[in-house]
């Protein structure tokens, strides 16, 4: 399996146990939540050439309690119960594959293409951020 094809291929497995049966809103925001981890990381290693990142983790947690009284970012990070994983630590371990050889890298712009893709402000989180400024 090429490299490109094993970081889409983890990419899509760390959606699957955030999404399960929910609704599509909240799988775009497990799509964004995944991004941005991914970009965070990216833009450490790579701050020449730094991927916007709408809504930051620690904006996004204030948020999510603040609206909704729980964490989902942090709830998103953890692994199935009585594992290790977390996902938080695989999407910055995949951006740092990406970037292997260099942030320039083919497989670097493809990968940071699908995350600004996945880093569109999803509906749900807009929705939350407009309640949070009625209250």
């Amino acid at each position: 399996m090429s490299r490109l094809m094993q970081c889409v291929v983890v990419m899509a497995f760390c959606l699957v146990p955030l999404v399960g049966d929910s609704d599509e809103r909240l799988a775009d925001v497990a799509a964004y939540i995944n991004a941005m981890w991914f970009a965070e990381e990216y833009n450490e290693q790579c701050p020449g050439s730094r991927i916007e990142i709408p809504l930051t983790e620690a904006s996004l947690r204030k948020l999510m309690i603040l609206v909704d009284g729980e964490n989902i970012v942090d709830t998103a990070a953890q692994g199935p119960a009585g594992s290790k994983m977390n996902y938080r630590d695989g999407m910055k371990d995949l951006a740092r594959e990406s970037i292997e050889r260099g942030c320039r890298s083919e497989m670097a712009l493809l990968m940071r293409a699908k995350v600004e893709q996945d880093l569109i402000m999803p509906n749900l989180i807009k929705e939350f951020q407009n309640d949070a400024i009625r209250t």
